[in-house]
């Protein structure tokens, strides 16, 4: 559906069954909590090329190139965002019908006398979290990475009074799109006819019941 409508941004997906009667606004993406992950697994990494220069040094027995390529991959600042991005994205799906949306494996039933709206404004980070982040460096500037921890973004669901969390995007821009897609996928869903049993053509006075 969003290569169909040019308006639409290319990211996330959105799909539309109209024989179903639902919509799926589903994409990959990193998290602030996998970005961790993928944080610690570098500090593997680089353990491991630092054992395999020590094996280099003294043994012999291991392939100085591809371990110095490896190795040289790794010390990029971006590398972090990138192994999260390959191993540790995850998938968010939000499922929309006429009368329910589904965020995370939770229903939220819709009705004209309770408001919806997307937004993807709200930082993740709180104040104290980005001071930890922002401390003073060496260099008197912010690495790749910590502007790239700055940038997350929640996208929620606002339902009626009510903040539902659907995704920690790693951008402002992108979580917009997010939120974008989100939106047209609910308008979408509310103008789709609820699926119900096939016409077969017959009229039900042609079968009058039993006596």
């Amino acid at each position: 559906m969003s290569k169909q409508l040019p308006h639409l941004p290319r990211w996330p997906s959105l799909s539309v069954s109209e024989a179903d009667g639902l919509c799926c606004v589903s994409g990959w993406h990193p998290t602030f909590h996998r970005l961790k992950w993928a944080e610690r697994l570098k500090s593997v990494l680089l353990l491991v090329c630092l054992f395999g220069w020590l094996r280099w040094l003294t043994v012999r027995d291991v392939a100085a190139f591809p371990l110095a390529v490896f190795h040289f991959l790794l010390m990029f600042e971006k590398s972090s965002i990138l192994l999260c991005l390959l191993l540790f994205a995850k998938r968010t799906n939000v499922i929309f019908t006429t009368d329910h949306i589904t965020v995370n494996g939770r229903c939220y039933r819709t009705d004209p006398s309770i408001s919806v709206q997307f937004r993807a404004y709200e930082k993740f980070l709180n104040e104290s979290q980005e001071q930890k982040i922002r401390k003073p460096r060496p260099s008197g500037r912010l690495s790749t990475l910590d502007m790239h921890k700055l940038g997350y973004r929640k996208v929620e669901l606002i339902y009626g009074s009510n903040v539902v969390p659907i995704a920690t995007i790693s951008d402002e821009r992108i979580a917009a799109q997010f939120a974008v897609m989100l939106q047209e996928a609910y308008s979408k869903s509310q103008t789709m006819k609820p699926p119900g049993n096939p016409d077969d053509g017959t009229d039900p006075e042609d079968h009058p019941p039993l006596a």
